[in-house]
């Protein structure tokens, strides 16, 4: 239907304490991932996108820090925002479905971008038209897997939940 470019949401990778701001913040989830201007299918050594499937709104994509690896010494959060975009018209058909989102900001043709968060614009205002990109927070279900590496064979990090506590939100088909 309305699924949209889901790739607008920056990678935050919080470290050793940070809480408001984090120590790496990217500009975009494909620029993260190796590509820019939206997503395609490709494999590369330590970044790729494996599954493209905009029909039914699927994509898998990996990333590798072995050329740039993220140090910590005591925690690491890495998150990703959850902004798409797509046309004001179909934005609007989507709120009038009442579908979970919130208009970030609206780009018009000279680039311009315009934030919808301050409450100096809305959705509604005259110089936007309906085929300018607007891009919304939106809800997905995102999955991640992340590896590292631990100075020495031993540790004393916590047990993991058990399998029932792990998957609890996930949902069924």
């Amino acid at each position: 239907r309305y699924i949209g470019w889901w790739g607008e949401g920056e990678v935050k990778i919080y470290l050793d304490g940070d809480k408001e701001n984090p120590s790496l913040c990217g500009t975009g989830t494909e620029d993260y991932i190796g590509t820019g201007w939206g997503q395609g299918f490709y494999i590369g050594k330590y970044q790729g996108s494996h599954l493209v499937d905009d029909e039914k709104g699927l994509n898998g994509f990996y990333r590798y820090h072995v050329l740039d690896p993220v140090q910590f010494n005591e925690d690491c959060k890495v998150t990703i925002q959850q902004i798409g975009g797509t046309s004001r018209e179909n934005v609007k058909k989507m709120i009038a479905e009442n579908l979970p989102l919130k208009p970030v900001f609206v780009i018009v043709p000279d680039k311009t971008q315009y934030n919808l968060l301050d409450g100096k614009y809305s959705m509604d205002y005259e110089m936007f038209s309906d085929k300018n990109f607007v891009g919304f927070y939106r809800q997905d279900d995102v999955c991640a897997t992340s590896y590292f590496y631990l100075n020495k064979p031993t540790n004393d990090l916590p047990k993991l939940p058990d399998f029932e506590t792990r998957n609890a939100n996930l949902g069924t088909k």
